[in-house]
């Protein structure tokens, strides 16, 4: 087994480390944060309405879309954490 680094790092979901206590819509997002001059990229991600609370923090889900494909993620301690499942979202306009 070689000690180099891998070239594809492991993808890691969220809810293998942690659990989701809670899920919202954010009714007044901004739909252009973090779009940069290019668009968004597939390393930012575009931010979605969707918001889950992990340890008791709110973390913004983005998505990252090829095509007609998609996949959620959150970021957490600086890591990304592909969201699996987005429970079913508490009807408040927080």
């Amino acid at each position: 087994m070689s000690d180099k680094p891998s070239k594809y790092p492991s993808v890691k979901y969220l809810e293998d480390s942690f659990r989701i206590t809670d899920v919202k819509h954010d009714y007044n997002y901004d739909k252009n944060q973090g779009m940069t001059a290019e668009g968004y990229t597939t390393s930012a991600g575009a931010p979605s309405r969707y918001i889950l609370q992990v340890n008791g923090r709110w973390l913004r889900v983005y998505i990252i879309q090829i095509s007609n494909a998609g996949s959620a993620f959150v970021l957490l301690n600086g890591q990304k954490y592909f969201v699996n499942h987005i429970p079913d979202v508490t009807e408040s306009k927080s």
